[in-house]
């Protein structure tokens, strides 16, 4: 049934000086409201100029306490609006919250970084831009998270790879089995974007890093995905139809082929290397 709400009704009563037992109990229905991806989530955040949405955001400035839940909604409210992750990035400090949250491993760190990798989808060279001005070197910040990163829930995983999956993919019964439980028979198309699908596989490509990351990568059959987007790229290019992916994304792809298909005792890698960039580096020097 539908959830008849009253959007100032909501606002007021997720002001920072409401008890939290009142704004809990608001942040549950308001991060029900942005569970639908049929769009009325959206049309909730945008709500009389985005009077839902700057209130949420508020929140989660003014208080730590309530950042769980206000980072859950806004996770939820990004995943399908790119109206509301347009906002969260131009309107707001909770991007930078959540990169902190992470680097810092915060309680809320784990949905932290799912609203990270929402807004990073739909405006990667934006994000990219925003945390360059927190930190130069945020991707050796985050370089150093693959141990939490890559964790059981598997969670980052399946937001990296997932827009690089379709359904038409051919893995047989053994590699779709050492999938993330929510990929195997992946039922969707891959991701249509060219920028999204490039940042998605620069940062598996980071993950390889770490001799940590190369193993997770590996045993969650990363590889056999990696290969069919491969093959995909090269039979719409013999069909002379839009190419899936750029030079550069291509190149960067058929590299960290190259490493998942190897053995870690053929790789000889420094284990403590800290940047696969300096893979490059080396091999440009000999």
């Amino acid at each position: 049934t539908d959830l008849e709400v009253n959007v100032d009704d909501l606002v007021k009563l997720l002001s920072p000086t409401m008890s939290l037992i009142v704004r809990r109990k608001t942040m549950e229905i308001v991060t029900q409201l942005g569970t639908p991806l049929d769009g009325s989530a959206g049309k909730y955040f945008q709500a009389q100029d985005f009077a839902l949405g700057r209130a949420i955001c508020q929140l989660c400035e003014a208080t730590a306490s309530d950042r769980t839940e206000t980072l859950a909604a806004l996770t939820n409210y990004t995943s399908g609006s790119i109206e509301a992750a347009d906002f969260v990035l131009e309107h707001s400090k909770c991007v930078e919250i959540a990169y902190t949250s992470v680097v810092t491993n915060a309680l809320y760190s784990s949905v932290a970084s799912r609203l990270l990798v929402n807004v990073s989808r739909h405006f990667p060279d934006r994000v990219d831009q925003k945390l360059k001005a927190r930190n130069a070197d945020y991707i050796g910040a985050l370089l150093g998270l693959h141990g939490s990163l890559l964790d059981a829930s598997d969670e980052y995983l399946c937001a990296i790879l997932a827009p690089l999956m379709d359904v038409n993919d051919n893995l047989d019964d053994e590699e779709m089995g050492k999938l993330p439980v929510r990929l195997q028979y992946y039922e969707k198309e891959r991701d249509a974007s060219d920028i999204v699908r490039q940042k998605l596989i620069e940062a598996l490509f980071q993950l390889c890093a770490t001799k940590h990351g190369r193993q997770v990568l590996r045993s969650k059959g990363v590889y056999p995905a990696m290969r069919e987007l491969d093959k995909a790229t090269e039979e719409a290019e013999s069909k002379k139809e839009r190419k899936l992916l750029s030079s550069q994304q291509e190149h960067t792809l058929h590299a960290l082929i190259g490493i998942l298909i190897r053995y870690e005792s053929e790789m000889d890698v420094d284990p403590e290397l800290s940047s696969i960039r300096e893979l490059g580096t080396v091999e440009e020097q000999e």
